[in-house]
């Protein structure tokens, strides 16, 4: 039996993050979607994006915008990722979700002063 893109991605964010948790729900309230794999922690959602469910068809993609611009406006951070990325280049996922992660905990960059 082939582990899922799912199972793959979880496997490999598991031993990084304390909670790693797969079809989480409530990271909107009154919105009863459900996101691929979240790290509440860091308010990070991971989306597994294949074209035929979310761009082939404008329904789907035209929902995954809203939802997208719902977790933005209640401060999630949304990495989305292909399947091939998923079973080829897991390594680099994961280095990426490591890096926001890391950007989170860093003091914000200073603003730079505009001559008046």
């Amino acid at each position: 039996n082939t582990p899922s893109r799912h199972d793959i991605l979880h496997a490999a964010l598991t031993p990084h993050f304390k909670i790693a948790v797969r079809e989480y729900s409530g990271a909107v309230p009154g919105r009863r979607f459900r996101l691929d794999l979240a790290i509440p922690d860091s308010r990070i959602a991971i989306e597994v994006d294949g074209y035929s469910n979310h761009g082939e068809i404008l329904t789907g993609f035209k929902k995954d915008r809203l939802r997208q611009n719902l977790l933005a406006l209640n401060h999630w951070i949304v990495l989305r990722y292909f399947p091939a990325q998923i079973y080829q280049e897991i390594d680099e996922v994961v280095e990426q979700v490591l890096q926001v992660t890391a950007a989170q905990e860093a003091p914000p960059p200073a603003t730079p002063k505009h001559p008046r």
